[in-house]
């Protein structure tokens, strides 16, 4: 007996819901699955455990589904288990971000190491800007990315360009700059 023809009977057998068999096939791609889980969480914040226990259980949910009559099996689980990772990175990058929303009506923190003068100045651009702009920049002045906040904002990361734009004119127009010669502390915009 090929080695083929008794994978086909393992995988088989693991299909119509034998346990033994189930765990033969388990333990066949677990070191492809754990390599591919702590390379996945090399290039993300998830933790490789975390990635690992996904795919298994997307895995177990192939096996049953099995056609072993077309393209090659195992590869096939591999596949599934990896696209189970990567969902569930993409779904933990956008629950981090839900929340957004709640904390962008409020004032930005002062920083400590923030002058009198650099304070004073923002109080002035927020008074300038419409609710729209004022949310943005509370937004990227809290940390967030454009592609965060356009994606929390349901709109494109060129619309929060645009408005960037805006805010940047609304800060030269206050400093008296021309063509985005920045100076002094409060320059970082």
């Amino acid at each position: 007996m090929k080695k083929d023809d008794r994978e086909d009977g393992l995988l088989a057998r693991a299909r119509q819901g034998e346990g033994a068999a189930t765990a033969a096939v388990i333990e066949g791609l677990r070191p492809r699955i754990a390599r591919v889980a702590r390379y996945y969480a090399s290039r993300s914040p998830e933790e490789a455990a975390d990635l690992e226990q996904e795919a298994w259980v997307a895995i177990l949910e192939g096996i049953p589904r099995l056609r072993l009559e077309v393209g090659d099996p195992q590869q096939y689980l591999l596949r599934v288990g990896k696209w189970r990772m990567l969902n569930f990175i993409n779904e933990q990058a956008a629950r981090r971000h839900e929340e957004l929303t709640d904390d962008l009506d409020e004032p930005v923190p002062s920083r400590p190491s923030a002058d009198a003068h650099a304070s004073h100045l923002l109080d002035r651009i927020f008074e300038r800007l419409s609710d729209r702009q004022a949310v943005i920049l509370r937004a990227l002045l809290a940390g967030h990315t454009c592609a965060e906040t356009a994606r929390v904002l349901q709109c494109s990361t060129a619309n929060i360009a645009w408005h960037m734009g805006k805010i940047r004119q609304v800060y030269q127009d206050l400093t008296g700059q021309a063509g985005g010669k920045q100076r002094g502390p409060a320059a970082s915009f």
